[in-house]
């Protein structure tokens, strides 16, 4: 299931993504059916752009990573804040929460790759 291919021209505008303000536009890397295949490791993904807004979540059987490519922003992870720009890399575990504000005038514009945990025996 090897391919190469280019982004869509359009990206999917999600609007008060999880309660949060304004929106964020995402370019999906791999189609649902895809997904479909990795369903047991990956639950989500994609190229994420916040013009606006905030974005919110609470983890609960997850793990999340993002890799920022360029825009500044303000991560709240647990109760710490920190500022992140192109090269950041941030880790979400299972149970914990995050929040993530676009603190620039360009687009905050990030790689996001959300991880299943391994199902327990």
């Amino acid at each position: 299931m090897a391919f190469i291919r280019k982004l869509p021209d359009t990206p999917e505008r999600l609007e008060h993504l999880k309660g949060g303000a304004g929106h964020l536009e995402r370019y999906a890397l791999l189609s649902p059916e895809e997904m479909r295949l990795i369903a047991d490791i990956a639950k989500e993904h994609g190229l994420f752009l916040i013009s606006d807004g905030v974005y919110r979540e609470f983890h609960h059987g997850n793990y999340e990573v993002y890799y920022f490519l360029s825009g500044r922003g303000v991560y709240r992870s647990n109760g710490e804040t920190t500022t992140v720009d192109a090269g950041t890399v941030t880790f979400t575990g299972d149970g914990e929460s995050h929040a993530l504000r676009n603190d620039g005038p360009e687009p905050l514009e990030f790689m996001a790759f959300v991880l299943n945990l391994p199902a327990q025996a």
